[in-house]
């Protein structure tokens, strides 16, 4: 495995982990 697949594999975690954080947040404040 090559860094450069490390590093979009791990933008794509940190994107997903953003995206929930702010869908729980979105909702909560609702």
């Amino acid at each position: 495995v090559t860094f450069a697949v490390l590093t979009v594999v791990g933008l794509m975690t940190l994107w997903l982990a953003v995206d929930n954080s702010y869908k729980k947040v979105g909702s909560i404040e609702l």
